[in-house]
């Protein structure tokens, strides 16, 4: 009886001291997240729409003429009510299940990702509406940039596959939930 008692404290050190490095790492891997994310912006304003710009004009009659209408990306803003309610559920039973119940990240998704992502399955990203949303306004924003230079840098910045886009991502997608209603996120 002794010997066994004996062997489950040796079991017991030993468990002790190949633990410890990992739950000090695992310490200081949080901590350095969460420093990350707080160095973070927090703001990300929209913006407008890009949307087609049309030139006029008067006839001598004072008729109106559409003389051309030019455009970098042909895009039309769209009613909540214009939009199928199918169509609204669908993306939301897609790409984010829990979409009217979170705030702006699924800790749930973002775990599994990070399991499956450790276990080296297929990549899963676990970006919500809300922080895909965040990533087309950023890639929009480097779109406006008129520096061509610039324009290529900012847009990899949105692009890029790590860890600090994805904690910027989640930061800014808080930030707008605060700010709109979820149909308004979901409209896009």
């Amino acid at each position: 009886m002794l010997g066994a008692i004996a062997m489950s404290a040796i079991a017991g050190v030993l468990v002790t001291a190949a633990m410890t490095p990992v739950v000090a790492l695992s310490g200081t891997a949080a901590n350095s997240a969460i420093d990350i994310f707080e160095n973070l912006p927090s703001h990300l304003d929209p913006g407008q729409l890009a949307e087609p710009s049309t030139l006029w004009a008067t006839g001598s009659d004072t008729t109106t003429y559409k003389l051309a209408e030019f455009y970098d990306q042909d895009r039309k803003t769209v009613a909540w009510d214009d939009i199928s309610q199918f169509v609204k559920d669908a993306a939301v039973a897609e790409e984010d299940p829990r979409f009217y119940t979170h705030g702006g990240v699924d800790m749930l998704a973002t775990a599994r990702a990070v399991l499956q992502n450790l276990a080296g399955k297929d990549l899963s990203g676990a970006s919500t509406i809300t922080m895909q949303y965040v990533r087309n306004v950023l890639i929009q924003e480097a779109y406006a940039i008129p520096d061509e230079e610039e324009r290529k840098a900012a847009y990899k910045e949105a692009m890029r596959q790590d860890m600090d886009r994805k904690l910027k991502e989640m930061k800014l997608a808080i930030s707008i939930e605060k700010k709109y209603p979820k149909d308004e996120i979901l409209l896009g």
